[in-house]
């Protein structure tokens, strides 16, 4: 209950939501009287944050800067747009004749349905 409250009183003040684990931790430590959870804390922390998922998330999001200030961005979504209205208006025919089932079949084999 000492830690909840913790955390939500250091959370509402505006620190960010990692110092708030972090702080409600450290007051669990000290409201339990157990000096040796010092030890292991370093420990848990690290533990917590060493997988390779997480150390991409932030490298993604570097590479979508990158690219957004470079305008790729901008490039790749034009030219995926294109293609795909391109390739939406031609195959808008497939099922304009009376056997519907050869007419559709070589459309949905190559958009991979």
């Amino acid at each position: 209950m000492i830690t909840s409250a913790a955390f939500m009183i250091v959370m509402l003040v505006g620190v960010p939501i990692g110092l708030c684990l972090c702080l409600a931790g450290i007051v669990y430590i000290l409201a339990s009287g157990n000096p040796l959870l010092f030890q292991s804390y370093p420990l848990q922390m690290f533990g917590g944050v060493d997988s390779y998922g997480l150390i991409a998330i932030p490298l993604f999001i570097l590479i979508g800067e990158i690219m957004n200030g470079g305008g790729i961005t901008k490039r790749i979504v034009d030219l995926h747009s294109r293609q795909h209205v391109r390739r939406l208006h031609s195959r808008l025919g497939h099922g304009a004749g009376r056997d519907h089932v050869a007419d559709h079949g070589p459309g949905d084999g190559e958009a991979g349905l």
